[in-house]
């Protein structure tokens, strides 16, 4: 007879690699579809069942044991698509430490892509005949051709019967990801298999996801957000995942609801600016046509979110079926594998009233009229078997509740630290609060504060501007510059102070939608400009620089206007603040208005 009351344990806990979670899927179902791609974000095109990945993991596993580089680090250089995919586990599957990243586009992705194969001492590239052809033989290559190049579309299937599962633990580093820091800098953070399949629980259970919950995504394949979130992660629960290219996203924001609705996905998300887009670029009669109800989890994290964003997502789709209690933020870090807390399947949603002044000054409050008043978003709690801690970044004293410090986090998803940086690694990952008790802690770098458990991240560590002995959060400051008139694009725009003769003063560089011109008051009237809207420049600056004095009680300095799509970020879309203040110094920034047709 047997025991009641007893909850049967889940199969994927049962796992201590990604090799036995992917082999256990193709045992027990070979046949059920693994990953959907979608030409152009609409078409279905090339597939996996569990069955047929197994087998090509096999096979790349098997040739990459033949070529010695078991325990070595290989580029993988991939264009959206199943190819990644195949080749990420084709790695795990030989004990390859991968290293994702991107083909070069340009100078500045081929500088950071040497910087990375120095860092990682990569024994090889692993890609597609394509781009090895296209980037080997690119005059800018930069002496990529050197090191060892080798195709996984040339694989044959029979490599399969040569491989052997190599020993790996929860110990086992599975791949480096390379965080968005500087070029010339880059640290490669040791995800292990331990780490992974912890997150993977931690977001398993947040977002209650089962074989029969979809997943679609858009986001990049060597992101974090897009590798670990979505694709490994749809292996772990045994849930279909569908895929799009990043620029189909972003060249029709529709196929991403469009999708939704016909694979009925309970799982999706992305950045901020991804709702906002979507919005802006979506038709009331399409948004009748989808069927959203099947969305249950929204998931919105990678930059800071805007409780307008999401109000204003909801009502838009909301002929759709799309609920506000659909979005589950969620609050992460590559250091922390992925994920360190998200709004669970049965917490409330948490939007906030606070006071600006209070904020800035380092503690949460109730406003104290409405020019003081500002929503922030709570990102949930964390996992039941993680710690977070708010400290004070100095004096590394713990802070109470409401009250804004570094945000630290303990458990099994922090990783093992950076790749070849020891002494970064003890600062970062081994952190000790002032009383030296229940550590060791990860550092995060972002700041922000708990309400009754709940995370609430206000913002960066290094990004804080301090004027006149007072902080100010530069995404507030950005955010006045970019809802203060139309010409500005959102989420494009970076506030920094600079040094102009021994003060620190304030600068605003943003982007302009490219349909309007710039003119001046006396050429305004004789604009011939026909596909573009002229704009005043002193006006704008003048709008400019009266919101910021009226919102922060600060001097705008000077504000740089630049072209559509030209200000630095990072793969999931967050503004590098001190990358543009660089180019500002430099005076390398593609100022608006110039070069153009007039």
């Amino acid at each position: 007879m047997g025991q009641t009351g007893l909850v049967s344990p889940r199969v994927e806990d049962q796992f201590s690699t990604l090799v036995q979670m992917l082999q256990y899927r193709a045992e027990q179902m070979p046949d059920r579809l693994a990953f959907q791609y979608l030409l152009h974000g609409e078409e279905e095109g090339p597939s996996f069942t569990y069955r047929e990945l197994d087998l090509r993991a096999r096979s790349i596993g098997g040739y990459l044991r033949q070529k010695g580089l078991e325990g070595k680090r290989v580029l993988l250089l991939y264009h959206a698509g199943l190819d990644f995919i195949e080749a990420y586990f084709g790695c795990l599957y030989a004990n390859v430490i991968a290293v994702p990243a991107y083909p070069p586009k340009g100078n500045h992705h081929m500088q950071r892509l040497q910087a990375i194969i120095h860092d990682s001492a990569a024994s090889a590239v692993l890609t597609t005949s394509q781009v090895k052809e296209s980037v080997t033989h690119s005059a800018d290559s930069g002496g990529l051709h050197q090191i060892e190049w080798l195709a996984n579309d040339a694989i044959s299937a029979a490599e399969a019967a040569s491989w052997s599962k190599p020993y790996a633990d929860e110990e086992t580093i599975a791949f480096l990801q390379y965080t968005s820091g500087s070029t010339g800098s880059p640290k490669g953070v040791m995800v292990t298999h331990g780490n992974l399949l912890h997150n993977f629980r931690s977001i398993q259970t947040s977002f209650a996801l089962t074989e029969e919950t979809p997943i679609l995504s858009w986001l990049p394949l060597f992101h974090d957000l897009g590798l670990i979130g979505k694709v490994l992660l749809s292996v772990y629960t045994g849930s279909p995942a569908y895929l799009m290219s990043p620029l189909d996203f972003i060249q029709r924001p529709r196929r991403w609801p469009a999708a939704i609705s016909k694979y009925r996905i309970y799982y999706s998300g992305g950045p901020n600016f991804a709702y906002d887009m979507t919005v802006r670029k979506t038709k009331p009669e399409e948004r009748e046509q989808w069927d959203l109800s099947c969305w249950r989890v929204a998931m919105n994290g990678a930059e800071p979110i805007q409780s307008e964003t999401l109000r204003r997502f909801a009502e838009a789709f909301e002929p759709s079926g799309f609920r506000l209690e659909y979005f589950h933020p969620g609050y992460g870090l590559a250091e922390n594998t992925l994920m360190v807390s998200a709004r669970g399947i049965q917490q409330r949603l948490g939007i906030y009233e606070v006071s600006k002044q209070a904020l800035n000054d380092g503690y949460a409050a109730e406003p104290l009229d409405e020019s003081d008043r500002k929503e922030v978003v709570g990102c949930g709690h964390t996992s039941t078997d993680q710690e977070v801690r708010i400290v004070h970044p100095d004096t590394r004293q713990t802070c109470g509740d409401n009250e804004v410090g570094e945000i630290w986090v303990k458990g099994k998803s922090a990783a093992k630290g950076y790749w070849d940086k020891p002494e970064v690694s003890r600062e970062v990952f081994y952190a000790q609060t002032a009383d030296g008790e229940d550590g060791p802690y990860l550092r995060t770098g972002d700041l922000g504060f708990t309400r009754n458990g709940e995370i609430i991240v206000t913002g960066r560590i290094k990004d804080m501007i301090i004027m006149h002995g007072q902080n100010h959060y530069p995404q507030d400051i950005e955010y006045t510059i970019e809802t203060c008139d139309p010409i500005f694009r959102p989420n494009s725009s970076a506030a920094f102070t600079v040094d102009k003769d021994g003060e620190e003063v304030l600068i605003v560089v943003a982007e302009v939608h490219r349909k309007y011109w710039p003119v001046s008051r006396q050429t305004f009237a004789e604009s011939k400009v026909s596909h573009r809207t002229p704009v005043v420049l002193e006006e704008i600056w003048t709008t400019a620089r009266k919101a910021v004095a009226e919102a922060h009680e600060l001097r705008l300095h000077e504000l740089v206007l630049i072209k559509e799509q030209s200000i630095p970020k990072t793969s999931s879309g967050k503004i590098q603040r001190n990358a543009c203040k660089q180019e500002y110094l430099s005076r390398s920034l593609s100022i608006w208005g110039e070069g153009a047709e007039q």
